[in-house]
């Protein structure tokens, strides 16, 4: 028997090896794959943090006279976020505001397309933008490209018939994504579970992502059958984050048929606080390892060295096959800091959340929101409330009609717990509002699927693109900005002079709203919404009323 190094935790950064019996000829291989596991539960380290920030990009933005504190409190928030994986630099981003833009490029990528197609999209109708997307996906299979289109079963349940039959003819993969089935009968709450991602992969190169489904609703009468009613927001990338966009579509691939657990029933997962990811040694890399090999003579010491060449020193060089430990230099000079963050059922995949979660703690001077289903759960509630009382200026656009009417009633319902606070609520009015967008002290920026609403943070399947870029954080802000000119802003003295009818049919929208939770079992904590007392608005009488002490 052979005595086989082992890796063990000593103090601070440092590791030391120690020995544990093995027979001879099996030393070298534990040895390699004891290395391995070590590499791999590394997921982020200072280092990288450190490079991103010495950016002058992010330098420039952050250096703040009034919070000193801020770029501080970034660099503690990103190494949070590199926690989650899926991170990369040297990206483009190119923001489609309009479906004109965003469908041209998708059209002319599926007439380009050589080798793969990966497309998923949660709503498709029957109408011209819809029927010339399948078509362009069927002439691109036809010409050989290895085409695989998901659709989520009740999203795109008017897309017609003869339209998925002429893709599969065509050869391509057509996947519905948890379909009908008889087993559902038998637990009907499986069948909440949706697709709601709207994600295309190109050739491995290029990848669009956002809110815009592939419908008429979202362009002008430019595109043939365009008739302009929503807005959204889109985006193509390229560069490594494509990598991350199409691994995220293939775990989704193995997720047809959703189960359902005790685990989706957690109404918020418990998260991780900032003191929690930087005592430990999780993000760090040690600078050092110390071989404590119990060899004591030159020549046992030469002999062990031998052996184990293929060991180096961990830290000195990041392993290029760790991909979500580094961020890859590869891609676009002065590229955007990517991370792709996804959100499934299970408590332990809600990324977005934690994402956001951390983001708007870390706020120290804006928080802009846009959002068409406002119905946050109560962890998102106290946070954009605690980020109000610390003088953070939050403002939410939200919409003013909606093309799921309940939730925009339902949303006003809660209105007074956020003016009460001093948080700015803005109703959209030009269009139908379907963008789901944030922007934090103008580096953090976020888009994509996500609503924050039950439905998005416990249900569905969602896609987030989050980028620490200050130049892409502009752009989102100007289109936040832009979005405010259509807006009305909701006041503390027009909701205090809501009809008493009007009241309670916002209560009773929340109530309809609430009302999956209850069917589905789902244990929540105490929400002062559901009351009726809170038709009186006593956040807004408690306000007004201190208004006037002062």
């Amino acid at each position: 028997m052979q005595a086989f190094p082992r890796l063990f935790r000593r103090k601070g950064t440092s590791f030391v090896w120690k020995k544990q019996k093995l027979p001879k000829n099996r030393l070298i291989k534990k040895a390699a794959q004891a290395c391995r596991r070590f590499e791999k539960s590394l997921v982020a380290t200072s280092d990288v943090v450190n490079r991103i920030f010495e950016k002058e990009k992010l330098r420039s933005a952050l250096d703040s006279k009034k919070d000193p504190t801020q770029k501080q409190k970034w660099a503690k928030a990103m190494g949070c976020l590199l926690q989650m994986g899926n991170s990369s630099e040297g990206n483009n981003v190119e923001l489609y505001k309009r479906g004109n833009e965003y469908f041209k490029a998708l059209w002319y990528g599926f007439r380009n397309a050589e080798d793969e197609i990966l497309f998923e999209c949660y709503l498709m109708k029957n109408d011209e933008v819809s029927f010339r997307t399948t078509w362009e996906l069927a002439a691109a299979a036809r010409r050989g490209v290895k085409v695989t289109a998901v659709f989520d079963w009740v999203g795109a349940s008017e897309l017609p018939s003869p339209f998925l039959d002429d893709l599969r003819a065509a050869g391509v993969r057509v996947v519905q994504y948890n379909p009908l089935q008889l087993k559902l009968l038998f637990n009907p709450r499986q069948i909440l579970f949706r697709n709601h991602k709207k994600t295309t992969v190109i050739d491995k190169k290029i990848a669009f992502v956002g809110g815009m489904n592939a419908t008429n609703e979202y362009c002008t009468s430019e595109i043939r059958g365009g008739i302009d009613r929503f807005r959204d927001t889109h985006a193509r990338i390229c560069g490594p984050a494509v990598d991350d966009i199409r691994k995220n579509f293939l775990e989704s691939l193995n997720d047809i048929h959703p189960e359902a657990s005790t685990d989706d029933l957690i109404e918020e997962a418990q998260v991780p606080s900032m003191k929690h990811f930087m005592t430990k040694q999780l993000h760090r890399i040690p600078r050092r390892v110390i071989v404590d090999t119990g060899a004591k003579t030159k020549e046992q010491i030469d002999n062990f060295k031998s052996k184990l060449q293929k060991i180096k020193t961990i830290g000195q060089q990041v392993p290029a096959h760790i991909r979500h430990l580094t961020c890859d230099r590869t891609g676009f000079a002065n590229g955007t800091i990517v991370q792709v963050l996804q959100s499934w059922r299970h408590s332990n995949k809600r990324n977005i959340q934690s994402a956001l979660h951390q983001a708007i703690r870390t706020s120290s001077k804006a928080v802009n929101i846009t959002n068409p289903y406002f119905l946050p759960p109560p962890q998102f509630r106290k946070d954009i409330l605690d980020a109000a009382n610390r003088g953070v200026d939050v403002k939410i656009i939200t919409c003013s009609t909606s093309d799921v009417p309940i939730m925009a009633y339902a949303s006003r319902h809660l209105y007074q717990d956020f003016l009460g606070e001093g948080v700015r609520i803005f109703e959209y009015k030009k269009k139908v509002l379907h963008s789901k967008t944030m922007v934090i002290d103008d580096v953090f920026s976020t888009f994509g699927s996500f609503n924050f609403d039950d439905w998005s943070y416990r249900r569905n399947l969602e896609m987030n693109i989050v980028m620490m870029d200050p130049e892409k954080a502009q752009e989102l802000k100007g289109h936040f900005e832009e979005d405010l000119e259509d807006s009305e802003e909701v006041t503390l003295d027009y909701c205090h002079k809501t009809k008493w009818h009007s009241r309670v049919f916002y209560w009773t929208a929340y109530q309809a709203a609430r009302l999956p939770k209850r069917f589905e079992g789902v244990k929540s904590g105490p929400d002062a919404g559901l009351s009726p007392f809170s038709m009186t608005y006593p956040k807004l009488y408690n306000s007004c009323k201190s208004e006037v002490t002062l």
